[in-house]
């Protein structure tokens, strides 16, 4: 069966310290402040916890792996129609400055969808960057 496939990289620099950015990556419960979407978590954060995300729509993301505070991992488990793998490596460059790459690759067997939703995630993520920023950035 033919399989539409996507890998989408953003990349963010973010004026704050390595420690202050993961704390809020690595705050799963705190997302919605940034995500721009309502989230539940079963789970204490480490792998194996569970993350809802949105309302009407939502999906499951589960943890992975976990590396504080360099790197998580998570995978869609339940709600939409793809296989989808996040990661999220932080990388601090200078004192006081991280770098931020999430890397997400997606299949699916319907063709048009992972097109469409990579394009709407691009959309959704750079503006939660955005948001993110303005959080880690403002101490």
């Amino acid at each position: 069966m033919l399989r539409a496939m996507s890998e989408l990289v953003l990349h963010h620099t973010f004026r704050a310290p390595i420690d202050r950015v993961w704390a809020r990556i690595d705050d799963h419960a705190g997302m919605s402040a940034w995500i721009g979407a309502p989230v539940r978590v079963r789970g204490d954060g480490a792998v194996g916890t569970v993350r809802t995300i949105g309302a009407g729509l939502t999906f499951d993301e589960t943890i992975v792996e976990r590396e504080a505070p360099h790197r998580l991992v998570y995978r869609i488990t339940r709600g939409v129609p793809v296989t989808h793998r996040g990661e999220i490596t932080l990388t601090e460059r200078a004192p006081g400055t991280t770098e931020l790459r999430w890397t997400i690759t997606m299949t699916s067997r319907i063709p048009l969808f992972v097109p469409v939703l990579t394009r709407v995630l691009r959309l959704s993520l750079t503006r939660a960057l955005a948001k993110l920023a303005r959080l880690v950035e403002a101490g």
